[in-house]
């Protein structure tokens, strides 16, 4: 990985960060640079950017290229089985064959993952693969976001295993209703609103699942909101402190802890991720959307704690500052600044170019205090 110039870079180079503009994702971290985006960049006032000479050599990337697509493999497997709908292939999914398949790429994540891992995905979504890759990366979000909280162990384990199969319940909907782009009729959504107690009524005759903690309230309870807005049941958060621990009391009788948990990263991954109907929000869009028009959807201490472990910023990132005193000026990141509501984008920024992009003395600045925003 090394930082270039625009001006240096060459086709056939590969983007070793995600590039933003207008906060709305340009081009995806991986993505292999041709004349027209080397000339788009250039014309948009990128000075230099990170790229790498093979695919996922990055250390930004969380997780190999070739281990999602693995991911995304084993989730459409296991979504063929149950498609077919015989009750002998439904409990399939938590034989041997399929189960343990499920918990040893499970454990691959975890270990892959450090708990100073920055959450930041390549996407190989496409439309034909997005269930599957959606699945893949909920549970790398939950991974990473269940470490913060503490989870370890079998827990961080059945976590991950619910967020493969928390839309096992869609193998139900059929494709006309599932990739429509334009808006649902009042029975085409009540079909979409079923898969939860769809997908749990179909984990619920398997033996094996039934012993795994947490991972059947996932699947049927992934859709509920805090405020008691969500579906299939209109429960409601628990109005007390929200903690891990609670997962162990036996009955609960509000969304479950891990549902909560699979909640925000089942939205944050989908706001994030390029759609039919839409573009992918860039990060800061994503949290910011969920920390206003969606507030009351999450318990506010564990949205907290999310928008906390999201780092917007990974150190390295190239950005261009917006406004202020050093508008148009381009630096790195050399600490993410990590906070809440308008401190979340407050990372601390060496520049080097000013803006006619020519080498600067380098500077140390707070972007938030500067009025900046992300440009990389």
């Amino acid at each position: 990985m090394q930082m270039m110039a625009i001006a240096d870079l060459e086709v056939g180079m590969v983007l070793a960060q995600r590039v933003f503009h207008n906060h709305s994702l340009l081009y995806d971290q991986g993505t292999v640079l041709d004349r027209m985006k080397i000339e788009t960049l250039y014309n948009l006032g990128y000075s230099m950017l990170l790229v790498s000479d093979q695919r996922g050599t990055d250390a930004q990337v969380n997780l190999a290229t070739e281990v999602q697509a693995e991911g995304a493999m084993i989730v459409a497997k296991v979504f063929e089985a149950a498609e077919k709908g015989a009750l002998a292939t439904v409990r399939k999914i938590g034989d041997s064959s399929h189960l343990l398949e499920l918990t040893d790429y499970i454990h691959k994540i975890i270990n892959l993952l450090s708990q100073d891992t920055l959450i930041s995905l390549n996407s190989l979504k496409d439309n034909s693969l997005y269930n599957f890759q959606h699945s893949v990366d909920v549970a790398v979000f939950a991974i990473l976001f269940g470490k913060k909280l503490g989870f370890v162990n079998d827990r961080l384990v059945h976590l991950g295993v619910g967020a493969i199969l928390h839309d096992i319940g869609k193998v139900y909907i059929p494709p006309v209703i599932l990739n429509k782009t334009g808006s649902l009729t009042p029975s085409e959504r009540d079909v979409v609103t079923e898969h939860p107690v769809r997908g749990y009524e179909m984990l619920q005759a398997n033996e094996s699942l039934n012993t795994i903690a947490g991972v059947l309230d996932i699947v049927r309870h992934h859709h509920e909101r805090h405020s008691g807005g969500g579906y299939p049941e209109g429960l409601k958060g628990q109005a007390s402190r929200w903690e891990a621990q609670s997962i162990s009391e036996g009955a609960i009788s509000s969304i479950h802890p891990m549902a909560q948990v699979i909640a925000l990263c089942d939205v944050f991954d989908a706001l994030t991720s390029k759609r039919p109907y839409r573009s992918a929000m860039s990060y800061p869009e994503a949290l910011s959307i969920m920390s206003s028009e969606m507030v009351e959807c999450f318990h506010p201490q564990l949205l907290e704690r999310f928008v906390r472990s999201v780092n917007l910023y990974p150190v390295g990132s190239v950005i261009r500052v917006s406004s202020g005193r050093y508008k148009g000026y381009v630096g790195t990141v050399i600490n993410s600044g990590l906070g809440l509501t308008e401190e979340m984008f407050s990372p601390r920024v060496r520049l080097f170019c000013d803006r006619q992009n020519r080498r600067v003395p380098p500077i140390v600045i707070n972007l938030h205090q500067e009025e900046g925003s992300l440009a990389m």
